[in-house]
């Protein structure tokens, strides 16, 4: 049997442009669950959707793919740089002032009470994720330095050693380009450090576009930002999602009086193959975006719609809210495991 290949194509089109035209949710199920099913490397949208093989250029652990099933949009041109780019001379101290911990090469720092780095409290497990906080109170890590008598395999050095996950940047089917992993990853594993241009936050707050600004701070709290719009990773493709996979912590490895706070995203649950990582981009974000919808598809959204000074306070009230909410269950539970524990121990006294 012959095969009309012009016959073939006009199919192709004509299924492609009906994906196209389908559900929202239809389409990103469709993305989604292409990858358990082994077709990874096939469209709906696209017979050759793999457009870049690595955008990373070797800088990454694993190659960063760059996919387009839903149009014909190119990325726009950046430099890529799995490190923060300092030309300004910001971070140029002396290294006198680079704190050290005490500990040895046959040492892993987080098994030990006695390593300075870690004084303010372990940080990882032995598997170099994350030990979840309840009440997720700390927003800072510190990892041992380049000056520490410790190795690289220390535990306590994690985020300084890059992504350890393979990633892909995909185009999405109304918030332009997102990532998504290729492999599964656990609740605390590093996920990617926000690279670009270190500026101070007088240049940041100029004339640039800030779509692409990540403000963190320095140790004495003087904020500084990180640019990644002309040079970055694919870090700067992360979505923002009102119930995000994912969450920012400030991780510093450098350790000096006046010292940069790395910008570091970690899974904040388990996150399966073929998902988007996303992270909250904050009301402050936001309230500077008023004119900007959130297209995250979460049913308790927060800004879906278009806002108003006004309509932003009763957004942030919302989020004071929903977050005074999930602290007071917290305590609920650990008020019940409390109790629950005196009473087992009441009971063995007992007998």
């Amino acid at each position: 049997m012959s095969i009309d290949m012009d016959q073939l194509d006009a199919m192709g089109e004509s299924f492609a442009q009906l994906a196209t035209n389908a559900p929202q949710q239809v389409k990103d199920r469709i993305a989604k669950y292409r990858y358990y099913c082994g077709l990874q490397h096939n469209s709906f949208f696209s017979f050759s959707n793999v457009i870049i093989e690595d955008l990373s250029n070797g800088c990454e652990r694993f190659p960063v793919r760059v996919i387009n099933d839903m149009d014909k949009t190119r990325l726009s041109a950046f430099k890529y740089v799995n490190r923060v780019i300092d030309e300004h001379g910001l971070l140029n101290l002396p290294e006198d002032e680079l704190a050290k911990c005490g500990c040895s090469l046959n040492i892993s720092c987080i098994e030990t009470d006695s390593c300075d780095c870690c004084a303010s409290g372990n940080r990882y497990n032995s598997k170099g994720y994350l030990i979840a906080d309840p009440q997720n109170e700390f927003s800072s890590i510190m990892e041992c330095t380049k000056l520490c008598g410790c190795s690289m395999l220390c535990g306590n050095r994690v985020a300084q050693k890059g992504a350890t996950f393979p990633i892909e940047i995909f185009r999405t089917t109304a918030k332009g380009w997102g990532v998504r992993s290729r492999a599964d990853i656990p609740l605390g594993a590093f996920i990617g450090e926000y690279t670009g241009l270190i500026l101070p936050e007088s240049l940041a707050n100029s004339d640039r576009d800030d779509s692409y600004v990540f403000e963190t701070k320095w140790l004495d709290d003087q904020p500084i930002c990180i640019d990644g719009k002309p040079a970055g990773n694919f870090t700067r493709f992360i979505n923002h999602s009102c119930n995000p996979n994912a969450k920012v912590f400030n991780v510093n490895w450098d350790h000096k009086k006046s010292q940069l706070y790395h910008v570091c995203i970690y899974a904040d649950r388990f996150i399966v193959k073929g998902e988007e990582i996303t992270i909250n981009y904050g009301s402050l974000w936001w309230k500077s975006k008023n004119e900007v919808i959130c297209k995250c598809d979460y049913e308790n959204c927060l800004y879906r719609e278009v806002r108003t000074e006004q309509t932003g306070q009763s957004q942030e009230r919302a989020e004071i809210q929903t977050d005074l909410t999930e602290r007071s269950q917290q305590q609920v539970q650990r008020t019940d495991q409390t109790v629950q524990g005196l009473s087992h121990l009441e009971t063995a006294q007992s007998l």
